[in-house]
């Protein structure tokens, strides 16, 4: 079976700094923080998603009216994962020029699981009351697999359609699945949707209890509590995003004579063997070093690494580690970076917003700044503090782990 190259053709992305792929990469390269403080007796500071109204976003001005028309019927009464979800894919979809495709040629992969629980959690406590009155819709709309069929509906897409969970890892987990459909010749084009992970206060309450959530009180401002291989870190800061990343054979996408933003040209998952929370410098390492060769990569050919960098003390720690064991005496060498700085912990769509950042970055040949590194917790690596500008990048590792033992990385090859 011929292994063909997998290419990205689209992307889009609605987070707490940016509502496009043109304000997301102006964000990076200015190190604007999307953190700001909500009223949660559980998480008082947040990457949150401001004033979002779906039927304003700018995208919709430059697709067909008929397609306009049915995104703002269809999502009209969604949650707002859903329409931040289809406005991300929309984005996506516009700039791949995909409306001509046959339908049956594309597919859609959606990362994460148990995505609605804030949407699940409304619900029943309008159950408790008044159980006769729950919406049919919250049937189909409770799935995971809702987010397929809603993009599936809109989009007239038939080819296969899946939800990949792997906690903070579904990103990633989500374009490795993606990557092989199309590599082993399943299908041409997949839709990679990443949404944002809609919490409930059950979940808020217990992250709380295992002390997961960064203490913003220690700072002035509270854009200083996501601080990503600081000393100062002490907990990881929640952040809202969705996003979408069009894959494509590199021969379907050269034969439509469309613009190739940057090519996946490996990845690899790697369980540490544990149900718990705690990181595994040895699963990461494994991760990151089975990506590499999967890729046929040398780690002298990586100029620049997005970490998992959560803020945690004991995650930044592991995953520094881990890479310092990776890069070897390449460590001086290769920009470490955490996306997370800026837009706080987006979770199940984490690995798929920071791999847009990566596309960013090689595109526009920068190293965005990691906000509030001013006492790194380790002088081995090459951290970008500051954003470098005029930095070419051939190739990016980056990396995705999740609770549960799962270590995934990715690495992306600049096409430019």
């Amino acid at each position: 079976m011929e292994e063909r190259e997998v290419v990205i053709t689209g992307m889009g992305v609605v987070s707490s700094i940016g509502k496009d792929i043109n304000e997301f990469n102006e964000a990076l390269f200015n190190q604007h923080s999307g953190l700001t403080e909500v009223d949660n007796e559980f998480l008082p500071v947040m990457g949150l998603i401001k004033e979002f109204d779906y039927t304003k976003a700018k995208v919709l001005n430059n697709v067909p009216k008929e397609l306009k028309e049915k995104v703002i019927r269809t999502i009209r009464r969604m949650p707002l994962s859903v329409q931040t979800t289809v406005i991300a894919t929309i984005q996506a979809w516009n700039q791949a020029e995909l409306f001509d495709i046959p339908s049956q040629e594309i597919s859609i992969v959606t990362a994460g699981s148990n995505l609605s629980q804030g949407y699940m959690f409304e619900n029943f406590s309008k159950y408790n009351i008044t159980p006769m009155y729950i919406s049919p819709l919250y049937a189909i709309q409770h799935f995971d697999t809702n987010y397929n069929g809603v993009i599936s509906d809109i989009l007239d897409i038939h080819g296969e359609g899946m939800t990949i969970g792997g906690a903070s890892a579904s990103g990633n987990s989500a374009l490795l699945q993606g990557f092989r459909l199309i590599k082993y010749g399943l299908t041409n084009v997949c839709i990679c949707i990443a949404p944002m992970y809609d919490f409930s206060p059950v979940e808020l309450s217990a992250f709380s209890n295992i002390s997961a959530f960064g203490d913003y009180r220690s700072f002035k401002n509270v854009v200083e509590a996501c601080r990503p291989f600081d000393k100062e870190h002490k907990g990881f800061i929640p952040g809202q995003a969705s996003a979408c990343i069009i894959l494509e054979s590199k021969k379907y996408a050269e034969m439509r004579k469309k613009e190739i933003l940057a090519e996946i040209v490996g990845g690899a998952i790697a369980l540490d063997g544990n149900r718990l929370s705690n990181a595994s410098e040895e699963g990461e390492f494994r991760a990151m070093k089975k990506a590499l060769e999967v890729s046929k990569v040398d780690v002298s050919e990586i100029d620049y690494l997005n970490a998992h960098g959560t803020s945690t003390p004991s995650g930044d720690e592991v995953e520094a580690n881990a890479i310092i064991k990776l890069l070897g005496d390449q460590k001086s060498k290769v920009w470490v970076n955490s996306t997370k700085s800026l837009t706080g912990h987006c979770l199940y769509s984490a690995g798929m917003v920071e791999a847009i950042a990566c596309v960013c970055q090689m595109r526009n040949n920068y190293v965005h700044g990691t906000k509030n590194l001013d006492n790194p917790i380790t002088n081995e690596l090459l951290f970008a503090r500051d954003t470098i500008e005029k930095q070419n990048i051939r190739y990016s590792l980056s990396n995705s782990f999740g609770f549960g033992g799962i270590n995934t990385a990715i690495v992306l090859k600049n096409t430019n």
